[in-house]
């Protein structure tokens, strides 16, 4: 009984354990879950703003193979085409972006790939300032040293230029033949691009809602324009080698939000191609993965081996802490003890026994006695007892060992040294 209670505090401790790990949990199992902590337009984000219901519905199409890719875009492996998603994009990418992410999109677009480029919600721009008269206290002399700083700076820039040959622009802008531009509070609606005839490749359910100020000014060939939003090219589309490029200035019909309120079946499906394996990027967004012990263990699908490393290492916690046998009940007094043969003496009776043979006890314990009463052999009679002593050793030495009495010689030797007390 006294053992069963010892042990209830840390059965308790042990259910508490187990239950605040399982609501810790169940908390973060709801915040994956959400996905809240991803960014927005993220494959792993199922709220509103995620992408995830896109992701999810491209993976249960027959004959589809959808991945996520956490890294950078020159890591990516294969050379077989598919469609590459970078959903979500700011819209400086157009004009710096890292130019080894663009010459990649292009690898993949001529070798038959399909890249969309879904741009994330921009706000309206301010017009730029007015073009306002001169001060009247700057005096003539200023204008005319800015002027002819001006003129120098022009002359110069001019020469310039003249001597260095003209570099290619190292943006995607520069390179694609594109202009982005954007909306502004007070501009005047823009009309479409010149001879910009727009024949929708795909059939939309409803208008589609564009919650964007950017769009592409002026598409020039091989541009060609799939969709206007206010007269605005806002969906553009050329082809790149074998394969093609998409640019969506809106990444909201990508979204969870409008798959579940404002769905095209036809847009997603005219984004997606003819290519059956699907590729979303995630390192644009900060989503990335570092290859890691953890990470072979997720990829494998190990975590079984997990939960069981660590119920061994319970068990092996809990059996160094608490025995499974009894222990047993602790000798009471002395005289127990002297019953069950553990005193002091039938402890030393059993250690000679174990190191010391029967016919050396004799010789052994002579040499004891000699090393304890060494100072009283200077003494008149103990030296020549001693002699006595060793000559009665040196004959039993001579004989077999199955004619010594190690019994009887030990008697003699006490007699021999009892004859007369030491002093």
């Amino acid at each position: 009984m006294t053992a069963g209670r010892k042990q209830i505090p840390l059965l308790l401790a042990v259910l508490f354990a187990v239950a605040f790990a399982a609501g810790l949990y169940g908390l973060l199992a709801l915040r994956f879950a959400g996905g809240d902590l991803y960014p927005a337009y993220s494959t792993l984000r199922a709220d509103p703003l995620g992408s995830k219901a896109f992701h999810g519905a491209l993976e249960k199409l027959p004959g589809f193979s959808v991945s996520r890719h956490l890294q950078a875009l020159g890591k990516l492996k294969g050379k077989e085409p598919r469609t590459l998603f970078l959903i979500g994009l700011d819209a400086s990418f157009l004009d710096f972006a890292d130019p080894a992410d663009f010459k990649e999109l292009e690898r993949l677009a001529e070798g038959g790939g399909r890249v969309v480029l879904a741009f994330a919600p921009e706000g309206y721009r301010k017009e730029g300032p007015c073009d306002e008269p001169a001060e009247p206290d700057q005096s003539d002399q200023s204008d005319k040293s800015d002027k002819s700083d001006k003129s120098d700076k022009s002359d110069k820039s001019d020469q310039s230029d003249q001597s260095e040959e003209p570099d290619e622009k190292p943006s995607p802008a520069g390179r694609w033949g594109l202009t982005p531009a954007y909306l502004t509070q007070r501009g005047e609606p823009l009309e479409g691009p010149p001879g910009a005839v727009v024949e929708a490749p795909f059939a939309l359910t409803g208008p589609l809602s564009v919650h964007t100020a950017l769009y592409f000014e002026a598409p020039a060939p091989p541009w060609r324009v799939a969709h206007l939003a206010g007269g605005r090219p806002v969906l553009i589309e050329r082809p790149f080698g074998k394969g093609s490029l998409v640019l969506l200035a809106d990444a909201f019909p990508l979204s969870n939000e409008a798959l579940r309120h404002e769905r095209h079946p036809g847009l997603l499906a005219w984004l997606v191609g003819e290519n059956r394996q699907v590729v979303f990027a995630e390192a644009h967004l900060g989503v990335t993965s570092s290859p890691g012990l953890m990470e072979l263990l997720r990829q494998y699908r190990l975590h079984g081996l997990l939960a069981v490393l660590g119920l061994l290492a319970l068990l092996v916690a809990w059996k160094n802490a608490v025995p499974l046998v009894p222990p047993a009940p602790e000798p009471d007094g002395e005289a127990e003890a002297a019953a069950l043969g553990k005193d002091h003496f039938s402890g030393l009776v059993n250690l000679l026994r174990r190191n010391i043979p029967a016919r050396e006890l004799p010789e052994v314990a002579f040499r004891e006695w000699r090393r304890s009463f060494g100072r009283e052999l200077e003494r008149e009679g103990n030296r020549e007892r001693a002699e006595r002593v060793e000559e009665l050793l040196a004959e039993a030495a001579k004989r077999p060992a199955r004619e010594r009495d190690p019994e009887a010689e030990f008697r003699q030797i006490v007699n021999i040294l009892a004859e007369r007390k030491l002093r």
